[in-house]
């Protein structure tokens, strides 16, 4: 069979389509994840988290499990339509995936897992061991250089081949390394030499837990503080607390990006404050740029490093992790103008109301006062009075 070929767009970067992008921008208000642990009997020298075999005491324990389990009809009703696991290696907080996985196939809601196929020993094991799971219906394969040393590359291609014939969805994600090396492309061709080209993603390893220790560059690329933040949506970790996003923040605690903690609060009120969270939805639509020009002009702007990164999932941490530039920031995004103005955009644009909403509220007592509020008013109640253009 012929495949059609993922290829390394300009300066090794692998490349993202304008239909993907918006396909991402989107997922956000319709996805949810939890991070069941820490521990994973691999210990590679990228991982983002630093998990290892020595982190099972970071497994979400079996309770949180049940009462998040409970709470999955809510979450539908939210909009939230699917639900993601994560690690540390996930199928090692088995009894606490098997329970939410079921509650939320259940209750509509698609699941899936990301596994280094560690347990995927022979077509037995993974037949046994997905057979556990009738609520997963979704099998992430994560492959790299640094997998290969735990994991051979013959047994990622074993998985997805049986877990295919099962009837179900398998991605298979490759990390690679900035600039890309040879090893990169080598275990790109393997998996496209099988693989169908839809069942095939790719990211960036990122300088953070052990990554940090990489002898990696990096790549000189254009500044595009335009691109939007395309967090997957909320995270839960395995001790009840909240990350913003799955990829530089997903183990940080100093950011302005706080909803509280799972084990003291309803999942649908976390989810709502994400999806209004006025500095989290301005990056996720409109990106970077103007909160640089927000600093340029602000007292805080001496306060930046001399080189600001590229990208802008290594802006991010940069940026938020400065407790008084986050300060500033979120300050700024929270302003009346700037949040309507963020909230007709969230909705006109992905078509999500809950900040449009929850904004209108707020600020009712402005209503004569905060330009574009009437407007603003019409557009939730009518919107097919008012073009995209």
């Amino acid at each position: 069979m012929d495949h059609k070929q993922v290829t390394l767009g300009q300066g090794n970067r692998l490349s993202l389509t304008l239909d993907e992008l918006s396909r991402y921008q989107n997922q956000c208000a319709k996805h949810f994840s939890f991070s069941m642990t820490l521990a994973c009997p691999l210990s590679c020298k990228h991982c983002l988290v630093g998990a290892g075999p020595d982190q099972g005491h970071t497994t979400m324990p079996f309770e949180d499990a049940q009462v998040y389990a409970s709470q999955m009809e809510e979450l539908y009703a939210c909009g939230v339509r699917s639900i993601g696991f994560t690690g540390g290696e996930a199928l090692l907080a088995a009894k606490q995936v098997g329970v939410i996985s079921q509650k939320a196939a259940e209750a509509g809601l698609v699941c899936g897992i990301v596994t280094s196929g560690y347990f995927f020993r022979d077509e037995r094991a993974i037949r046994k061991l997905v057979k556990k799971y009738p609520g997963i219906q979704v099998w992430n394969l994560s492959i790299d250089a640094y997998h290969l040393e735990f994991v051979a590359k013959e047994q990622i291609k074993l998985a997805y081949e049986v877990i295919k014939s099962m009837g179900l969805k398998v991605d298979l994600r490759l990390t690679y390394h900035a600039p890309a090396t040879d090893m990169d492309q080598e275990i790109l061709d393997y998996l496209q030499s099988f693989a169908e080209p839809d069942d095939l993603s790719c990211q960036k390893i990122r300088k953070y837990g052990r990554a940090r220790q990489l002898d990696m560059p990096g790549e000189p690329e254009n500044i595009h503080w335009t691109r939007p933040c395309v967090t997957q949506g909320v995270v839960i970790r395995y001790d009840g607390s909240v990350a913003p996003c799955c990829c530089s923040l997903v183990e940080s605690r100093l950011h302005p990006f706080q909803f509280g903690n799972a084990r003291e609060r309803k999942l649908k009120d976390i989810y709502r404050d994400f999806m209004c969270h006025p500095l989290l939805q301005h990056i996720r639509l409109l990106g970077f740029s103007e909160l640089i020009r927000w600093l340029t002009d602000s007292p805080y702007f001496e306060e930046l490093p001399d080189y600001l990164p590229d990208d802008i999932c290594d802006l991010c941490p940069v940026l938020f992790n400065h407790p008084t530039i986050s300060r500033y920031l979120d300050y700024k995004a929270a302003t009346p103008e700037n949040v309507l103005r963020t909230a007709v955009a969230t909705f006109r644009l992905m078509q999500e109301k809950y900040m449009l909403e929850d904004a209108l509220n707020r600020f009712i007592n402005l209503r004569d006062k905060l330009e574009g509020y009437e407007q603003a008013c019409e557009l939730l109640q009518h919107p097919e009075n008012f073009s995209l253009y």
